[in-house]
């Protein structure tokens, strides 16, 4: 399979995978953020935006945000998505450390620090690859069973049919510096899938846009209204044809991570995300019309993930054409 092994590391302070030479290296989701015209860039000029409209009786959202500064909203948003980033990385955790109680992992890693955090890589996996064979009985004395029964039994089937689950797996490649963890690989012989686990309050859609609630709680499918809107609906180049979407940016992580795989001799057979929509959702939802029980529950979502492969190569060439010409200026987190 052809290449040299190469020790990563996690610092999670910093949140920096480095080698064990010393090198730096970008992460998956920071580099796909590189062709993202991101949230956080026109902020201030939407949340001025929604103050004007708060100003304006006339608006249909002037109840929303009547009374309310730009300041307030910019505090508002950011206090929500420190709730919801600490509640998704809880049920984060518990996923991994559900199918990592339930294998051969202690066994097998439990004498590597976890303060250093050198990352069990693809490359370990080929070397060793006893560790992935999951006890359905530790995940159901685990709970998992209750909490998440539809991933659960899909879990179970891939189990039942010879393949083997491994939680946070590094990949990576060392000529262009680019690393990253996937939640689950399921591997069977030579074939492989990517499992991913999201949390994220709206669905999942492979068109721009974005969701918010209206006056009453409900949530509705709006655009946002920054400037140059039209620019902003679609990746960077050479990513433009893709809309800029979470099923399409969802798309290009599992897609890269799923390239670095290939690259080690595996051959790609799927990726699917379990997407988690809890707490909140009560009408919204179709579901809950169907089954009453969901009433305050998580409702997992599957959803199956292109191999944007070429677009892959596209962007991994002109970042690599970028850093060598200095074009780049990243803070290399996340």
């Amino acid at each position: 399979m052809g290449k040299e092994k190469v020790v990563i590391n996690f610092d999670p302070v910093q949140h920096k995978y480095t080698d064990i030479v010393g090198n730096t290296y970008i992460s998956v989701t920071t580099l796909i953020g590189e062709y993202e015209y991101k949230f956080s860039d026109k902020e201030l000029d939407i949340a001025k935006a929604c103050e004007r409209i708060g100003k304006n009786p006339r608006h249909p959202k002037y109840l929303k945000y009547k009374g309310k500064t730009h300041r307030q909203l910019i505090n508002e948003w950011t206090e929500k998505r420190i709730t919801a980033q600490d509640r998704g990385n809880a049920r984060h955790d518990y996923l991994e450390q559900s199918i990592k109680f339930s294998n051969n992992y202690n066994n097998v890693l439990g004498s590597r620090d976890r303060d250093t955090q050198q990352l069990y890589t693809i490359d370990d996996l080929l070397e060793t690859h006893d560790y992935g064979v999951v006890d359905e009985a530790k995940l159901i004395e685990k709970e998992f069973d209750s909490n998440y029964p539809s991933i659960f039994r899909t879990l179970v089937a891939l189990m039942n049919n010879g393949w083997k689950l491994y939680a946070e797996i590094a990949v990576y490649d060392s000529d262009k510096l680019v690393s990253g963890l996937i939640d689950l690989l399921a591997v069977k012989g030579t074939d492989f899938l990517i499992i991913d686990w999201k949390t994220n309050e709206a669905p999942i859609r492979f068109e721009a846009g974005h969701y918010e609630k209206d006056n009453d709680g409900n949530m509705t499918d709006v655009f946002t209204f920054a400037k140059n809107e039209s620019e902003d609906k679609h990746f960077k180049a050479p990513l433009k044809h893709l809309e800029l979407s979470t099923g399409n940016k969802y798309g290009l992580q599992l897609s890269l991570y799923a390239f670095l795989v290939e690259q080690r001799g595996f051959t790609h057979k799927g990726s699917v995300i379990f997407h988690i929509r809890h707490d909140e959702y009560t009408q919204y939802y179709e579901e809950v019309d169907k089954n009453p029980d969901l009433l305050g529950k998580s409702v997992v979502d599957i959803v199956s993930i292109p191999y944007y492969r070429e677009e892959i190569i596209a962007m991994l060439n002109d970042y690599e054409l970028k850093r060598y010409n200095g074009m780049l200026s990243i803070n290399f987190k996340n």
